[in-house]
Parts: structure tokens; sequence; C-alpha cells
């Protein structure tokens, strides 16, 4: 994805880690509420 983008995989992380910085218990409510990729339907 980072080549795709033109960027290195550093440029890549540095943005989406940019993107969830602050946002941690929430986006842990949001894994949790997900469930287990078994749970899912159509994940197997």
């Amino acid at each position: 994805m980072a080549q795709w983008a033109g960027s290195g995989v550093v440029v890549l992380l540095a943005a989406c880690a940019r993107c969830v910085d602050g946002r941690l218990p929430a986006l842990k409510r949001w894994f949790e509420a997900a469930g287990e990729p078994s749970e899912v339907p159509g994940a197997d």
C-alpha cells in the first residue's frame, strides 16, 4: 500500500499513527464490539 501511495512504509505508518493518536479507547471498544473473526458472518 505504501508503494501504491507513492511513499515509504515509514511515512505510511507515521500517517496512520497520527490518525489514531488519542483514539485508543474508542478503537479498543470498536474492536471488542466487532467480536472474534470466527463470530463474524462470512469470515470463514
